[in-house]
């Protein structure tokens, strides 16, 4: 059984220095793909290193909306030059976070930013990873009026299971992470049994969010096998097949043939 995680921060400091002893331990679940997503500069840079590290690897490269704020202009330059090589797979992480971020102004250059990513995805011809937490009427209204041109995953998926719909429509993927096994997850739970099957995808986002039973505890990519097994059950599928239907959507969505 191949597993796919499809939005990790193998590139965050807390997993970055441990990299050699996380990635023997995925390796050791059937771990074949690491989509390492960046939120900075520094992070950017670390992903790249992890490509060149592990085949396993592969960078997505952006500003996450709540990083826009310790961003230079000089880093929107080195984040698209980085962007550019033929190593990376997608663009992000990028979209909206209104949980924390009250101030209408730095909410509208979050909304700025979400546009000019969509804009250089579309210039290299890559898919994008969006980030998006209480601001799903922004995010759809941005995506309807600047749809991604080699299409999108929401990753870690958070709104309703109506909302699928209207972002499938747009040709949106969705990622689904360890929130599937919290017992109180049922918003997640609905989501993921509405979602197209061809459009699922399943991840860690470690090292946060760790799936049951090790909630509260430091996530790492081997943990994705949780994931798995939750979304077979609340599937009524073997854990076997949701693999295989996550690994064709993945190379789908990020125009890879990895295995």
């Amino acid at each position: 059984m191949e597993l796919f995680d499809t939005h990790t921060h193998l590139n965050d400091p807390a997993l970055f220095e441990e990299r050699d002893s996380i990635m023997a331990r995925a390796r050791e679940e059937g771990v074949r793909f690491l989509l390492v997503a960046s939120y900075d500069l520094q992070s950017a840079r670390r992903a790249l290193v992890l490509s060149e590290e592990y085949p396993e690897c592969h960078p997505a490269i952006g500003l996450h909306p709540e990083n826009l704020e310790e961003s230079s202009p000089g880093d929107w330059e080195d984040i698209w030059d980085l962007a550019s090589r033929s190593c990376v797979l997608a663009i992000g992480e990028t979209g909206l976070d209104y949980h924390w971020v009250k101030d209408p102004g730095f909410r509208e250059r979050q909304r700025e930013s979400f546009v000019r990513h969509i804009e250089f995805a579309d210039s290299l011809g890559l898919p994008l990873t969006i980030h998006s937490r209480d601001a799903a009427e922004d995010t759809l209204k941005i995506l309807k009026e600047h749809t991604p041109n080699h299409g999108a995953v929401m990753h870690c998926y958070g709104y309703s299971a109506e909302m699928v719909h209207a972002f499938a429509s747009l040709g949106m993927y969705f990622g689904f992470g360890g929130v599937l096994t919290f017992k109180n997850a049922r918003v997640a739970k609905e989501a993921l049994l509405a979602c197209p099957r061809d459009r699922m995808i399943f991840e860690t986002d470690a090292p946060y969010l760790s799936p049951e039973p090790f909630r509260g505890k430091r996530n790492e990519p081997s943990y994705v096998k949780w994931v798995y097994r939750k979304a077979g059950e609340l599937l009524s599928l073997p854990t076997e097949e949701v693999a295989a239907i996550a690994k064709e959507n993945a190379e789908r969505i990020f125009h890879v043939k990895h295995i």
